[in-house]
């Protein structure tokens, strides 16, 4: 879910977030670090960090924070783009694209219980996506027919396998939503899905 994030109010020491997760480009993202605890930190080994002075009787002064961990040329393009995304999203507003999302959040819900068979993980708060399978039906068949219906999910242990394995299966559909996702988009996965439960039995 697409929503502000304050970390003053949440008083946490570091945030991270990846910008194509906010429609920007790939391989790009943010880590706010508390200033204090940046400024303890010393540049990754081998890593490469922006120095601020080499001498032989001195040895090593790093730059100050955050250009410390800056090891040469920035990601230019990717930073960019990422500015871009974020004026995007902040124009369109925040609180607004959130409750939009909550909407169709459970507009999707409700039609998904049509679905025979379906089994939907998570708790009643879920937000921005949605994990399921279609009975015993692996979830790389279930993606690969709808697939064919023209209807994008991902499928896979979604790089969080201890959660799976509480549910006891290898792999889950996952649908996104996002601001840019219809209630027309959920009806054609609702029939996608009833199609598919029927030819897989």
């Amino acid at each position: 879910m697409h929503q502000p994030v304050d970390v003053q109010a949440l008083d946490c020491d570091f945030y991270a977030f990846s910008g194509h997760k906010l429609y920007g480009p790939t391989g790009i993202g943010i880590l706010w670090g508390r200033k204090s605890l940046l400024d303890m930190m010393p540049p990754r080994e081998g890593g490469g960090a922006m120095i601020a002075d080499v001498s032989l009787t001195n040895g090593i002064t790093y730059a100050d924070v955050p250009w410390r961990f800056e090891a040469g040329t920035p990601n230019i393009q990717g930073i960019i783009g990422l500015g871009a995304a974020l004026d995007y999203l902040n124009a369109a507003g925040m609180a607004e694209i959130a409750a939009y999302e909550h909407t169709l959040m459970q507009y999707a819900l409700t039609r998904l219980t049509e679905v025979p068979g379906i089994i939907l993980y998570g708790n009643a708060q879920r937000e921005g996506v949605i994990a399921f399978n279609l009975g015993k039906h692996h979830a790389f068949d279930t993606g690969a027919f709808l697939d064919r219906y023209g209807v994008a999910v991902r499928t896979g242990h979604h790089c969080a396998q201890p959660l799976l394995a509480h549910y006891g299966v290898s792999a889950m559909c996952r649908a996104s939503l996002a601001l840019y996702t219809t209630e027309a988009d959920i009806d054609i996965l609702t029939d996608a899905l009833k199609r598919t439960a029927k030819l897989l039995g």
